[in-house]
């Protein structure tokens, strides 16, 4: 090699690094030629946190990513910024399909994709199943069950799947006096917080009556006094021992030498303990002025909110058996209140609290203190698990509402409201998944749509049976088909 190609060779390479260098540099600095917009971009990326392992992450149909048993999560880099359409497959599983963008240098996140099953399996629990009524630790579910002599209730282990016996109608029969026919037609059922004990509210001859009774090895039953006016009956949240209920205040004894203008009126309606013992206590409030008709309340611990027919909604605390300490007025303004209406205290946090008129929902405003109407003919409000939003269906519409901002994307703001989906039948059968997945039935369809409303909302059909009545347990990631009688579970939905 001589010396004169030497020195060519040198500066041809001097050359070709000054050439090639800015575009190198410019290439791991993120800069790309978009040949569409014939221009220099600057890139960004996608980041998706994906379940189940396992799955195919494609761009405009082409592959890019796969996860697998370690990485649950898929990040692709060095994309020209524009729209992008993003499938999410796995083999027997319903794809996910979104147009996402892709901006200027930042990462587009999808964090909470679920893929779910085309199949999932259902295993049948019991057959000629009328109810049934699942507990809130998703330990056991209560089957209402029909035969020759009546109803029966019976308790299913979900662990065990083994059942128990718990009464019969023709056991209430023998239990409770005056009846004149041989009928007890079985209204609702509702499960203490510790899943100890339930309250059966039940008909004869067209009046309620309240039982409760203790569920495990030990079932004891206990008869409310089918002569008191009973209304919102609850558990103490704190002691499933107690209960308390709305009910008219007692009568006061009258003499011949009570003046006419002296004797009572209309007794008010107000808040009464029942202990463990049978006592009946009637709660005062601690400021006596503040002692009104009360129309709804809800307990959380030991605080309770109330609302009175002056139209606001009062916030205090059981101080002991028989004495409410009041607080605070949270609403500075009075709504409405109608007779022959149904008022509803929605809540899981006294911060958070809504209020169901009928179906007209108002939301207590933390900052305004006002009781702002967001949504007629509401049929189901439920919050989700992180309590930062709540889920609506109304006749054939499922709509989002935000209490509190999202900071991951999709950002959402306090107050708004997203249309996830409308139908032409009624919605029916409202669940929350997760935080981020809702479940529901249109007619003899089971489905399941996500939140994230970028572009579309991903929507499947999961399965259908002929007329079904469903429950999701969160806890137990099991979800429950009532069909013609026959109960099916499955654990196949959530991997």
């Amino acid at each position: 090699m001589t010396k004169k190609f030497k020195k060519r060779l040198f500066f041809g390479l001097c050359l070709l690094f000054l050439i090639t260098s800015p575009s190198v540099i410019f290439y791991c600095l993120g800069y790309r030629v978009d040949f569409e917009n014939m221009k220099i971009v600057q890139t960004g990326g996608f980041f998706f946190k994906i379940s189940p392992p396992g799955v195919t992450v494609n761009l405009d149909h082409t592959l890019r990513k796969k996860t697998n048993f370690f990485f649950d999560s898929a990040f692709i880099n060095g994309l020209v910024p524009k729209n992008y359409e993003v499938t999410i497959k796995k083999t027997d599983y319903h794809p996910w399909v979104k147009t996402l963008k892709v901006e200027e240098q930042q990462v587009t996140e999808a964090k909470n994709i679920i893929l779910f099953p085309q199949n999932p399996k259902f295993s049948l629990i019991d057959k000629n199943i009328k109810k049934f009524f699942p507990s809130p630790d998703g330990k056991e579910i209560i089957l209402k069950i029909e035969d020759k002599t009546g109803w029966i209730l019976n308790a299913f282990n979900i662990e065990t799947q083994k059942q128990a016996k718990l009464v019969s109608e023709q056991e209430l029969l023998l239990l409770i006096d005056d009846i004149k026919n041989n009928e007890i037609s079985l209204l609702n059922l509702i499960w203490s917080n510790d899943s100890k004990r339930i309250i059966l509210e039940i008909s004869t001859n067209g009046q309620k009556q309240y039982l409760v009774l203790k569920t495990g090895t030990e079932t004891n039953l206990f008869i409310l006094d089918a002569e008191i006016d009973i209304k919102k009956i609850s558990f103490n949240p704190t002691k499933s021992e107690e209960l308390f209920f709305i009910a008219p205040e007692p009568e006061e004894e009258l003499t011949e030498d009570t003046e006419e203008d002296l004797r009572p009126k209309a007794r008010k309606q107000a808040i009464f303990r029942l202990t463990n013992d049978a006592e009946q206590i009637m709660l005062r409030i601690s400021s006596p002025s503040f002692e009104q008709n009360i129309i709804s309340y809800s307990i959380i611990n030991n605080d309770i909110v109330w609302l009175a027919d002056s139209g606001f909604l009062y916030l205090g605390q059981l101080v002991n058996s028989n004495k409410i300490q009041l607080n605070k007025i949270l609403n500075i303004q009075p709504i409405n209140i109608h007779e022959e209406t149904n008022y509803q205290i929605i809540t899981k946090d006294f911060s958070k609290i809504f209020l169901k008129q009928d179906e007209t929902l108002y939301y207590l405003n933390s900052e305004t203190h006002l009781l702002e109407q967001i949504f007629n003919s509401v049929k189901t409000v439920k919050f989700s698990e992180d309590l930062k939003k709540i889920i609506i269906s109304t006749n054939d519409q499922i709509w989002l509402y935000y209490i509190e901002e999202e900071y991951e994307q999709p950002q959402r703001k306090i107050g708004e409201k997203i249309l996830l989906a409308g139908f032409p039948n009624e919605v029916n059968n409202l669940f929350w998944l997760n935080n981020f997945y809702i479940i529901f039935q249109i007619k003899d369809s089971i489905k399941i749509a996500e939140i994230d409303d970028r572009s579309n909302i991903n929507l499947i059909e999961l399965t259908t049976f002929p007329s079904p009545s469903i429950s999701w347990l969160e806890k137990e990631k099991t979800f429950f088909v009532l069909s013609k009688n026959n109960l099916y579970f499955s654990s196949d939905i959530l991997k």
